[in-house]
């Protein structure tokens, strides 16, 4: 039988779509394989052992950099002692940047094979998650004044190229990515695996009485985000967005699940008569969440860039009609007209144009009960036909008996 070992950055993943990544990891493979999750920087004050619901855990405690990556030389010492060197060992990674990490594993675990799973890559911050533009950057990374100015990203370029050839196979969480790391990267495609997340099913609850519990009119028109109140996520777009909407229908309620932050503070600050409107919910448990996707009557992901977002699914699992722009990874979950309403984005060179076709598409949805209708039930197709967790067990029980 395989032994996997799923390694977690145990601080980070609490609030991010990586701790539901492993979650639903361990529940996949714990029938076929040894499951172990090595937590880095976890709550323990010392190395430890234990086994939590059937399943192994070596938990570190915190390095003093707060950086497990760096650490490569102490922790594949660790490695060596408890997990041992084996054929059938799988060690899945996914934080980066880890070159070094992943070479001190090679170095004193041989045998074992490494799985890299793509998350995120940093290029898509600085590039407004323009594939054109990186790709472009790249490609002319030897002229002097683009080495110069983006000397980051050439760096960070061969700091992935390497992690990739340290990693016996690689996990894609779009085909976006799976086609950047054949066409730009370089990497054999044999060496590539295309696997969407997926969700089990949630149970939905009654929208009436949810909607009496949390103060919700029954003429509101709850307009739900979910996630960091960042930029990246396209927050500032949303919210000149709303007030548009705002000016068409004034029962409008933009409901943000996130952690408040000093710039989402200071959006809220640009607009003093919108915020009568908007509800900041901070972060919130699995179960409450749910009952916001319960109450929703539109989704909104106005991202730039995501890889294979979670709300997302969750949205899509809830039956919620969808608004959502065209950034990368997004423009392989959601078809315009077909399981979603789609605004392009242009890398965000044109936010103010953006959030006007934003706008334009929110109010076309609350003005039509047949549309949302429409789009909400082919949302729920979407996750039928391609975001159960089944589908993503079959890529994974699939790679693994692979190797």
């Amino acid at each position: 039988m395989k032994k996997v070992y799923i390694l977690d950055e145990s601080i980070s993943s609490k609030r991010n779509g990586i701790g539901t990544y492993t979650r639903q990891l361990v529940r996949i493979l714990k029938p076929v394989a040894e499951v172990c999750v090595v937590s880095f920087n976890s709550e323990s004050k010392e190395l430890a052992v234990v086994y939590r619901d059937g399943i192994r855990q070596i938990m570190f405690p915190p390095f003093p950099t707060g950086n497990y990556t760096s650490n490569g030389d102490i922790i594949s010492v660790a490695f060596k002692i408890y997990i041992g060197d084996d054929s059938d060992n799988l060690i899945i990674a996914s934080h980066s940047p880890c070159s070094d990490f992943l070479a001190m594993v090679r170095k004193y675990l041989p045998l074992s094979k490494i799985i890299f799973v793509i998350h995120d890559f940093e290029w898509t911050m600085e590039c407004a998650g323009s594939r054109e533009k990186y790709t472009r950057i790249i490609k002319a990374g030897k002229r002097k004044n683009i080495k110069n100015r983006y000397s980051f990203l050439i760096n960070r370029y061969d700091e992935e190229k390497r992690i990739y050839s340290l990693s016996d196979k690689i996990v894609c969480l779009c085909h976006e990515s799976f086609c950047l790391l054949r066409d730009l990267y370089g990497v054999d495609e044999k060496k590539l695996s295309l696997i969407s997340n997926g969700l089990p099913q949630s149970k939905k609850g009654d929208r009436a009485a949810v909607r009496k519990e949390f103060f919700i009119g029954d003429d509101e028109k709850v307009l739900l985000f979910s996630g960091r109140l960042v930029s990246a996520k396209g927050i500032d777009i949303l919210f000149s967005a709303f007030e548009k909407v705002l000016q068409q229908n004034s029962k409008a309620r933009l409901v943000l699940v996130g952690s408040l932050n000093f710039h989402a503070e200071k959006l809220l600050a640009s607009y003093p008569h919108a915020v009568s409107r908007i509800t900041v919910t901070g972060f919130l448990s699995k179960e409450i969440l749910q009952k916001w996707y319960t109450m929703a009557d539109i989704g909104v992901i106005p991202s730039c860039y995501e890889q294979c977002s979670y709300t997302g699914i969750e949205m899509m699992m809830n039956g919620i009609p969808i608004v959502t722009t065209d950034g990368y990874g997004l423009s392989d979950m959601f078809k315009s007209g077909e399981n979603a309403s789609v605004v392009k984005l242009n890398g965000c060179k044109c936010p103010k144009n953006t959030a006007e076709d934003l706008a334009d598409a929110i109010v076309s949805l609350l003005d039509s009960e047949e549309l949302c209708e429409y789009l909400g039930k082919k949302a729920y197709e979407a996750y039928k036909n391609r975001y159960q967790l089944k589908y993503m067990r079959m890529g994974y029980v699939n790679l693994i008996n692979e190797l």
